[in-house]
């Protein structure tokens, strides 16, 4: 519980200085629909075996919020503007399907 309520406050602080565009707000939902599928197609090993923490993805509401998630999932470092920590999820996002479709034992 303590960790969901100092997550919720990281989000809110970061939600506060973050601008999202329109644009990073649509590839930031593209990001997140993708892990959730992902996350739902494939074992707690085999994500494991390709760098991605289900634990950490949780529902999120706002954009600023899924982005932290997709963060914390891809175990990726948040920081820089908005507009490059939405770079970097997608280079991490390329990487991690590259991974998962390697894997021998996939659903």
């Amino acid at each position: 519980m303590k960790v969901i309520i100092i997550i919720l406050t990281m989000l809110l602080l970061i939600g506060c200085t973050q601008q999202i565009t329109k644009k990073q707000e649509q590839r930031i939902n593209i990001l997140y629909e993708h892990t959730k599928l992902m996350i739902q197609a494939s074992t707690a090993q085999q994500l494991d075996k390709i760098g991605v923490n289900a634990k950490d993805f949780v529902p999120a509401v706002t954009s600023i919020q899924k982005l932290v998630i997709l963060e914390r999932t891809m175990r990726l470092q948040g920081t820089g503007d908005a507009e490059s920590r939405i770079s970097n999820a997608e280079s991490a996002m390329n990487q991690l399907m590259i991974r998962w479709s390697k894997l021998d034992d996939l659903k």
